[in-house]
């Protein structure tokens, strides 16, 4: 397939050119597609992130064509990067857009306890086995599940007692007052949506830290450590802050800034310790589609 530039593609990024253009693959699919080098701009390969100028030709696989399994959408589990397994647990980098367990978030789709079921030896009348913490739907990162019922509470032990260490990288609106704060601010259900939460005087105290990392002419990215562990903790925590969470429809701006698919928020790293008693830190890389959106604000 060959696409000449002109007119209204002008000034548009590549992917975002391609998924409006050939609309029967998604944008982060095309963004996979870029990756893996099938798309030639002006016989060359090119990053999905580049701005295409008036007369430039476009050469990317067609789905008459018989395009690479790459373009191909993908089963859930193919998604799901396994970062360390052993008899007890298995840690995952989650994608955005899957769901940790049924009710959170998940229609009929598979959720992370639908498709580590058959490795989990023990099981729960919710369908929430193997889940000992969660993550947003809409959140990637590192998330520990457990195998065994004695692996799930020897980890929520730690979870409960606040000796897990998580980081999360955000990328929210505005600049921050402050270049490193720590919040302590209760959240509990929205008194009139409740489907949101809040922050309330009646709710449960939350405590989150952030650190500036770069700020940007309409954004800053954060290092956010979690010292508790509350629905929507660092989304609401940020929105109160009047700093909401880039892409997040839910308490920040109803629309995405162009080239960006998903609310900006990742689970970089976890540090805790394993039922074998050996302490270690897991690390996730940020998503693909989040580092082409950060490239873009240089």
């Amino acid at each position: 397939m060959k696409i000449r530039v002109e007119g209204d593609l002008v000034g548009q990024r590549l992917d975002a050119m391609l998924a409006s253009r050939q609309t029967y693959y998604t944008r982060n699919q095309w963004q996979n597609v870029i990756a893996s080098g099938k798309v030639l701009l002006e016989g060359k390969v090119a990053r999905a992130s580049v701005r295409l100028a008036e007369g430039q030709e476009v050469v990317a696989p067609s789905e008459q064509t018989g395009p690479s399994s790459i373009l191909q959408p993908k089963a859930p589990h193919d998604e799901i990067a396994v970062l360390y397994e052993d008899s007890t647990v298995i840690v995952i980098n989650k994608p955005a857009g899957v769901s940790a367990h049924p009710g959170d978030g998940a229609a009929k789709e598979a959720t992370v306890a639908d498709i580590f079921a058959n490795k989990v030896s023990y099981s729960d009348p919710d369908g929430r086995a193997g889940i000992v913490h969660r993550l947003d739907k809409d959140t990637s990162g590192v998330m520990v599940l457990a195998r065994t019922a004695e692996a799930l509470e020897f980890l929520q032990q730690q979870f409960q007692a606040r000796t897990v260490e998580k980081h999360y990288t955000a990328l929210v609106w505005g600049q921050l007052k402050q270049s490193q704060a720590r919040i302590e601010l209760p959240i509990g259900r929205h008194p009139k949506v409740h489907t949101r939460m809040a922050v309330v005087p009646e709710g449960r105290m939350a405590i989150s830290e952030y650190a500036l990392e770069r700020a940007y002419s309409d954004y800053s990215l954060i290092d956010v450590l979690l010292l508790t562990g509350r629905t929507h903790q660092i989304r609401v925590h940020m929105a109160y802050l009047g700093n909401p969470v880039v892409g997040d429809k839910v308490y920040g701006k109803r629309v995405n800034p162009d080239g960006l698919t998903r609310q900006f928020l990742h689970a970089k790293s976890l540090h805790l310790t394993l039922p074998n008693n050996v302490d270690h830190t897991f690390v996730a890389p940020l998503p693909s589609e989040l580092q082409y959106f950060l490239e873009e604000l240089v």
